[in-house]
């Protein structure tokens, strides 16, 4: 059997992991005739990862003959697992986010009612705020774990909006290039990751100010985004940064989540994050992830 037969007999399984794995079996194995019946698979196909997972696959036939097929590269950590952790993901951050939502808002409209001047600049106020932002992070999460919309854009462009955001305003962010870098790949989901990756050199640099340095270039199977800052480093033990809920930044203003979102973001996508000290002082934040064809 060939590696296009395996994939469309999976295609047609009702498990989703089976059909998932298919997917991308298609994406490896696939050859210009068979553009149309992955096409069709891909009509009737309900679940939203595998969609995605075949939406790459027609991308890459589309743009190739028969005699230019190459197969995509697979990154570390790039599983059908991921995949499926991120739906089971999806579907609890979106059943909390609609039950805990509605409820936030009830107590504050009766916290103001029953409290009324006193509610201003009150513990319960501050709780409530701080329950809001978690769930905006919880948000992003949900996010984090979407399925890719994978299509070709900028990746100059992307990086210049990101780095030029009001919350980076007050310390020099260093763009190495400015010449247009089409790639492929899903940008909110590297928007979200390069984000937090770039809040974090930002803040660890605030003492020294000296600037964050962001570089990014491509291969022909992948692309890749490096945050270089010269500030206080990995602390000790540093696995544990990966924890939601861990940090050693001060509690009030953060929630630790900042690297579970990158990661997750770059597990949707199939790629990889490399957080690395630098010598003598510093961390490397890397990000990789497969862009399949050389365009």
């Amino acid at each position: 059997m060939s590696g296009m037969d395996e994939a469309l007999g999976l295609l047609d399984s009702p498990a989703t992991s089976d059909r998932l794995r298919g997917a991308r079996l298609a994406q490896k194995s696939g050859e210009r005739q068979h553009l149309s019946v992955i096409q069709e698979r891909r009509r009737r196909e309900p679940d939203s990862w595998v969609r995605a997972a075949l939406d790459r696959a027609i991308l890459r036939l589309q743009s190739t003959g028969p005699s230019e097929h190459k197969e995509m590269p697979d990154l570390p950590h790039s599983t059908d697992n991921d995949d499926i952790a991120g739906e089971a993901i999806q579907m609890v951050t979106e059943l909390v986010l609609h039950e805990i939502s509605p409820q936030v808002r009830r107590v504050k409209i009766h916290a103001q009612a029953e409290l009324a001047e006193r509610f201003h600049g009150s513990t319960t106020e501050a709780s409530l705020e701080r329950l809001h932002e978690f769930l905006k992070v919880l948000r992003r999460v949900h996010e984090a774990a979407g399925a890719p919309n994978v299509k070709e854009f900028d990746l100059t462009d992307l990086i210049q909006t990101i780095s030029g955001r009001d919350e980076f305003s007050t310390h020099p962010v260093l763009v190495t290039r400015s010449d247009t870098l089409t790639v492929l790949g899903d940008p909110d989901l590297i928007d979200l990751a390069v984000s937090n990756g770039l809040v974090n050199a930002v803040e660890a640099s605030d003492a020294s100010g000296k600037p964050v340095i962001v570089n990014f270039g491509r291969t022909d199977k992948d692309a890749w985004i490096t945050i270089l800052d010269e500030g206080i480093g990995l602390p000790p033990g540093a696995d544990f940064v990966w924890k939601p809920g861990r940090t050693n930044k001060g509690k009030s203003g953060h929630f630790g989540w900042g690297l579970t979102v990158a990661q997750r973001s770059m597990r949707s996508l199939h790629g990889v994050i490399f957080l690395t000290p630098r010598d003598p002082v510093g961390v490397s934040f890397e990000v990789r992830w497969p862009i399949g064809e050389d365009r």
